[in-house]
């Protein structure tokens, strides 16, 4: 691809050898617990409670005998307890992941279109073929199964492209400057994801990694495309297993 340039996340200059590390690592942290807390938040108000909506509309729709089964995710059909709080901070976890995975995807590709494009369909593939399983009570049991299959395909999609639009909405956010008295309250809301940590923090190494070798084009562009081949690799996988289970179920 001639004449590209994968642009870092932020607005900040691109760091060179005299530039010091203190300040790519702020920068790093910064962006990478910004696109954490944004993944988190999102999955705690509004996945969480969605797959919450989904199963109880698929309940409903579904014959009476169902009520007191366990579900794939271990919650008894038709009843509502503090069961569901542990299925919003499970969403919260994977959406902060998510958010982590998404600081990358704006690296890789920096034309907003198709990085949405892309980013909600690797989304809904990759977290449809999680979730649809043609052995699983959800989509075995619970009624109609297109319902079922459709609702906890487009449930990932959307939860992603809400995170996408989210992250690129708080991008322009700079990072606070040395001795800046600005609460942290953003990233600290990446604590709704909290067994994602190491995931941000492994996220966060690599940033300042990319950070410190934007000086070689070559190396930055070769990173930015394995970034893509993966996210393309991943979304075909999710749609074979997709398709594989979604026949196995019909």
């Amino acid at each position: 691809m001639p004449g590209y340039v994968a642009p870092m996340v932020t607005a900040a200059p691109a760091p060179s050898a005299a530039r010091p590390v203190r300040g790519d690592v702020r920068e790093a942290a910064w962006t990478l617990g910004v696109g954490f807390a944004a993944g988190a938040l999102t999955g705690f108000l509004v996945v969480g409670p969605l797959a919450r909506l989904v199963m109880l509309l698929l309940r409903l729709t579904s014959p009476d005998a169902v009520k007191g089964v366990t579900s794939d995710d271990g919650f008894t059909i038709g009843r509502v307890s503090l069961a569901t709080l542990n299925l919003v901070l499970v969403c919260s976890t994977i959406a902060g992941a998510a958010g982590v995975a998404y600081v990358f995807a704006r690296f890789a590709v920096p034309h907003r279109g198709l990085r949405l494009a892309l980013w909600t369909a690797m989304s809904a593939a990759v977290g449809g073929a999680q979730i649809v399983r043609e052995d699983g009570v959800d989509f075995v049991l619970l009624t109609p199964t297109w319902l079922a299959v459709g609702g906890f395909i487009a449930l990932p999609a959307f939860g992603g492209l809400l995170i996408a639009l989210l992250i690129d909405r708080l991008a322009s956010i700079p990072s606070p400057s040395p001795g800046e008295r600005r609460p942290y309250l953003l990233p600290a809301a990446g604590l709704l994801g909290f067994p994602a940590v190491p995931i941000a923090l492994v996220g966060g190494a690599l940033m300042l990694a990319l950070r410190r070798l934007a000086t070689r084009p070559w190396l930055v562009r070769l990173v930015a495309y394995a970034m893509i081949a993966i996210a393309l690799l991943l979304t075909v996988l999710g749609v074979v297993d997709l398709v594989r289970d979604v026949s196995a179920l019909t």
